[in-house]
Formats: C-alpha cells, sequence, structure tokens
C-alpha cells in the first residue's frame, strides 16, 4: 500500500458493495449521482490524511517467517496469532475465532497431486480453546465451512490436503457463495497456475456495511461466537518464467442467495482491497511495480 492513491478505485469497490456489478440493478445511469456522492463519503472515511512526503509503514515480517515462500513478496500485516503451517501461513483473529488471511505460494507442478480430500476438519491445536472455532460451532449452523486455503490446491500430497482442514483455515461462509462463484474463482485461479508458473494467494475475510464501510462483526455462529464475514477478498500475484507480474484481486458478498455472474464481473483492484482490509499485500516489490500493478484492475480473466 502506497499514500496518496489517486481513489478512483473506490468507485470499483462501491459498484460491488451496491449490487451493480452484479447486474442486481440494471439502471446504472440514474445512479451516478448517488454513486458519487457516496464515493466521496468512502474516500473521506477510509483514506488517511497523510502529508505529501509521508508514507506508510510496511509492515514487520515476524521471527520465524524470514525466507518463507508463502509470504514471499511481503507479510500483509494485521493484529492476530500467526500460524506458520507447512504450507501455508494465517493470521488468526482470537476474538473473531477466523482466520484475517490466509496466504500461500503455489506453482503449476503443486498442482498436479493426486492426493484426496481428507474431510478430517478439526479445531486447530495450536490455538487456545478459548481463542479457536470448535466444530460445534457450524453444526446446524446454515453455514460452510469455506477454505481460505482450498484442499484442491494441496492435492500434491496426503499431509498438504489434510493441512487445509484446520478449522482456523476457515470462515463461515454461506452456501451459495462456496459451492458457485467462490468454488468457479478458486477453479480459476488454478486454471491461472497453470497457465503463469509461480502464484502467491492471500484470501481473508471482510466486515463492511452497505455502503462499504469497515464494521465490527455483528453475526455469529455457535457456542463460540465465530463471526460470519460479510464479504470475502482474495488477491492473487503471477509472477510467469518470463518475469512478467501481474495482480488481481476480487471482492464477494456473503450472500444467503445465489449471486449472479461470473468471479470476473467481481474484480477490484488491489488497492481498493487494502483500503477496506487495513493489509498492505506484497509490500517487497518495489515502490513503483506495487504501485502500478495495485492501481489497476486487469481486463483479462479467466487467464487460460
Amino acid at each position: 500500500m502506497k499514500p496518496n492513491r489517486v481513489p478512483g478505485y473506490l468507485l470499483a469497490v462501491f459498484l460491488v458493495f451496491s449490487g451493480i456489478a452484479s447486474g442486481q440493478d440494471s439502471s446504472l445511469e440514474s445512479r451516478v449521482e448517488e454513486l458519487e456522492r457516496e464515493v466521496g463519503e468512502l474516500r473521506r472515511f477510509h483514506i488517511w490524511p497523510l502529508g505529501a512526503d509521508e508514507v506508510l509503514p510496511v509492515p514487520i515480517r515476524p521471527a520465524g517467517l524470514e525466507g518463507n515462500i508463502n509470504v514471499g513478496y511481503g507479510y500483509p500485516g494485521g493484529q492476530g496469532t500467526v500460524l506458520v503451517k507447512d504450507f501455508f501461513v494465517i493470521l488468526h483473529d482470537n476474538r473473531a475465532k477466523i482466520p484475517k488471511w490466509v496466504a500461500y505460494h503455489i506453482s503449476g507442478a503443486e498442482l498436479d497431486g493426486n492426493a484426496k480430500r481428507t474431510d478430517d476438519f478439526r479445531a486447530d491445536p495450536e490455538l487456545p480453546s478459548d481463542q479457536r472455532a470448535e466444530l460445534v460451532d457450524y453444526r446446524y449452523s446454515g453455514y460452510d465451512r469455506g477454505h481460505m486455503a482450498p484442499a484442491a490446491d494441496f492435492k500434491r500430497s496426503r499431509s498438504a490436503m489434510s493441512g487445509t482442514f484446520v478449522l482456523s483455515n476457515m470462515c463461515p461462509q454461506r452456501p451459495n457463495l462456496n459451492r458457485r462463484v467462490w468454488s468457479e474463482l478458486e477453479d480459476e485461479v488454478r486454471s491461472l497456475v497453470r497457465a503463469r508458473g509461480d502464484t502467491w494467494v492471500v484470501t481473508g475475510p471482510l466486515f463492511l456495511d452497505e455502503a462499504g464501510r469497515v464494521v465490527e462483526p455483528s453475526q455469529f455462529i455457535g457456542p463460540d461466537s465465530v463471526a460470519v464475514p460479510t464479504h470475502f477478498f482474495k488477491v492473487v500475484f503471477s509472477l510467469d518464467s518470463s518475469g512478467s507480474k501481474q495482480m488481481f484481486a476480487f471482492i464477494l458478498r456473503n450472500s444467503l442467495y445465489p449471486i449472479s455472474g461470473s468471479p470476473a464481473q467481481y474484480m477490484v483492484s488491489v488497492d481498493s482491497v487494502e483500503t477496506v482490509s487495513d493489509l498492505d499485500f506484497f509490500s517487497d516489490l518495489s515502490d513503483e511495480e506495487e504501485n502500478h500493478l495495485e492501481r489497476i484492475v486487469e481486463t483479462m480473466w479467466p487467464i487460460q
């Protein structure tokens, strides 16, 4: 995240939140003036009042993550408990009892395994019992145990597959998101990996109101009060064998009802995800590269 960004990307974020990007409002012209007013409010709400020469601090990489490939291009930051797993890294929100984000690296060769789903869902033994979700929390809740690092990305071995089934890697997701457009997005990220090679993915929950403002969790499931996100983000950084770099970002609503359209309709800039998540993605890139890649919204998706 770099300071003093041109805030036009907030319009794209608001389109997602308002339903226009998903086809819920067919009268775009009638909304333009209202959008301009509300985007202005979003700008005042989200953009920190930095001076011309001020810079935001780069998140400090915690001890033990030096050289960890899963955060190879930067530690996203945030407050919580860092869980360094064998195949991904989690920042866990001990109060909400869900991850703030899960980050991992994946290559084409790592997608070629044949490990079967283990479905060994379990509480994370690395977390104290009063800081974690339990299986009972999801039982009869109406929510799926939604993987942030998806199981299908870890077919390389049985241990890799099993590692994704800890509840610290999961959030309550509505079935109409998890089993539909979110699953499609995960498939399309795998297509990107096969087409381009080394890829870094960061996925996590968001808590936003109808105008896209950050709010406290207001809905919970289970006896342990596991927070239910309103939205989810996925940020992807791709580096092909020629050194070409691309970034992609998505925000999707945790909707009770089926979400229309394809994942491509929910693309936003990485800058916009940073604004509503208060995270800083891929900060080890040069300022010039990071500013450029995080500001744009790629026009080609999915990548075959």
